[in-house]
């Protein structure tokens, strides 16, 4: 990609759930893990590569209608300023690598290698 890459969109691009993403833009809450990645302040141009991997072992989810959620979780003892609910939790890891490759690097042979590592994890087998 170019230098003006938006880092936000790689985080939408990559299925990074919309609601965090959103939050973290609105400062509601401090980026963890993978999300920090917006705060990255090298360049992104020709020579950046990303290698992410996501494994998701299970998913637990309430089934929760707006304004209803008495119904599921009772309301907290004190006053809250609480503007969201976790209503999903995803079992799991994720990955995110950022490789800038030296100029007088091969770019084509580094990215030989990337499409490898790719699909030895994507077929759950390394070699």
């Amino acid at each position: 990609g170019d230098s003006s890459r938006d880092l936000n969109s790689f985080l939408k691009d990559i299925d990074f759930d919309d609601a965090i993403r959103q939050s973290i833009c609105l400062q509601m809450v401090t980026p963890r893990g993978i999300s920090r990645f917006i705060e990255y302040n090298y360049s992104v141009n020709e020579n950046t590569r990303f290698l992410h991997y996501s494994y998701r072992a299970r998913k637990e989810w309430l089934e929760v209608i707006a304004h209803k959620t008495d119904r599921i979780v009772a309301s907290p003892p004190t006053s809250t300023e609480a503007t969201h609910m976790i209503t999903k939790i995803v079992w799991g890891f994720e990955i995110l690598c950022i490789i800038q490759i030296p100029k007088n690097h091969s770019v084509d042979l580094i990215d030989q290698l990337l499409y490898k590592i790719c699909a030895q994890l994507n077929n759950n087998r390394i070699t």
